[in-house]
Order: structure tokens, then sequence, then C-alpha cells
């Protein structure tokens, strides 16, 4: 009837109507992976059925990630951040299941000296750009390729949809004068631009036209950077133009 709706956990309530087209998996990583009961509700809140969802394929679903991008970022150091179990955290907040918020930590890394974050954030993205090369020369079968693609894009812990959602979430925060983040906006920048060359690396590799992943839109950030050095605003130009040059030059050897 019209009014009733569908309560699915991490999703809540949607009409029935508008799932005709089915969940873009991108778009939902961290949902209905705690909590699967749902329930089918009339408009007045009245439940009318209750029913349990079982996932088929659930070894190929991210239950679990990094805390925060400091330990994504330490992770992916030796090349490998599936393995560095004593990381990892579920992906979804044990008392609600919706695993929409990140943790608050992710931002600590951008207000402490106390860690060499530079040096981490060079190694880690190289790794990631080997492991996406090492696809295509793997040997493997078209389609165990395929696979491999989707679990670093979406997948593995340390995937690439996370370090999206970590680095959007770190760029809103600073963007929303959140948190004090004193010099580290040009750390933030440069990260957001590495992580874009890996994106643009993904997506030119896999060839996968429904896991093609969007670079993240820094248009306020640059304007935020000739701000604040709005004395040396020709130098901030010069310094940018040249992280974006030998970007689009990296070699990716893998």
């Amino acid at each position: 009837e019209p009014g009733n709706v569908l309560v699915l956990p991490g999703l809540g309530r949607c009409n029935p109507s508008d799932l005709n087209e089915g969940i873009d998996v991108r778009n939902a990583t961290t949902f209905l992976l705690k909590d699967r009961l749902y329930t089918f509700e009339s408009s007045d809140g009245k439940i009318l059925y209750r029913g349990y969802l079982l996932e088929s394929g659930l070894e190929n679903r991210p239950v679990q990630g990094f805390r925060d991008l400091d330990d994504f970022l330490s992770g992916w150091i030796m090349g490998q951040p599936e393995n560095q179990t004593f990381r990892h955290s579920l992906n979804y907040k044990a008392d609600s299941g919706s695993g929409d918020d990140l943790s608050e930590q992710t931002d600590a890394i951008f207000s402490t000296g106390l860690r060499n974050t530079w040096f981490a954030a060079f190694l880690a993205f190289d790794q990631i750009a080997s492991r996406i090369v090492q696809v295509n020369k793997s040997g493997k079968s078209t389609e165990q390729k395929m696979l491999d693609y989707i679990r670093i894009g979406r997948v593995i812990p340390g995937n690439l949809t996370e370090l999206r959602r970590h680095l959007q979430f770190v760029l809103d925060a600073y963007l929303n004068k959140e948190k004090d983040f004193r010099i580290s906006n040009v750390y933030l920048w440069f990260l957001i631009e590495k992580a874009n060359a890996v994106f643009k690396l993904f997506n030119d590799e896999s060839k996968l036209n429904n896991e093609m992943l969007d670079a993240i839109d820094q248009g306020k950030l640059d304007s935020e950077l000739l701000k604040i050095n709005s004395g040396n605003s020709k130098g901030v130009k010069k310094w940018k133009a040249f992280i974006k040059s030998e970007l689009n030059n990296w070699e990716w050897n893998g």
C-alpha cells in the first residue's frame, strides 16, 4: 500500500519502488554487514513483516578496514594491507551497524609531527600502484584479474574506496574548520593529488566501467592554499605545477 516502507540495516527507511534498480555496492560498501534483520512497516510505523537478509558472496564484502588514514598508509608500507590484521577494525560501529561514520582519529595525522608521515605516504602509494600494475602482469585468467581489481578497488582492508572515504572525510573536516590542521593543508593537498593519480592508474589498468573511481575534487583546497600563502602565491603555484607534472610522469614499475 502507499506509504509502506522497508527499513534496511545501514540504509534506513526506503520506498520499495526506489530499490527496483538495486543498491550500488560502491555507494554502500559497509552497509548490511552486521545487523541483517529488516522490517516492512506501514505508514504509521506498525511492523507488517520482519525478515532476515542472507548475503551471498560475503567474502567479497569489505567487512574490515583501517581505523584511520595513519593506519591505512602504514598498512600499505609492506604492500599487503590485508595481512596487517593487528591494524584492522570493523567497517561499522558495533552499536549501530551503519558503517557510515569514519573514526575521528582519522585527522590526527594532520595535527602531529610525531610520525614520518611524508615518507610513509610516498612508500604506501608506491606499494598501492605496484599492486595495481601487478594484476595485469600476473598471468591469471581475465576473470581472475577482474576479481583482483575489484578486491583492490573496494574489498580488501586498505581498498581504494576506503582511501577515498578517509581523504574526503579529512578534506571536509578541514574545509569546515572542524579541526586546527595548522600547516598540514599542504600535506593534505599532496595526499589527495597522489590518491587521484592512483585512482586514474586503477581506472586505466582495470578498464572496468562499473568500478571506476572518481577523483577527489580539491578546488576549494586549492583556493585555501593560495589564500593562506598569499604572500608567496607564485611559489605555491610553481610547487603545485611541479608536483602535478611529476605525478603525470610517475613510473609505475610494479
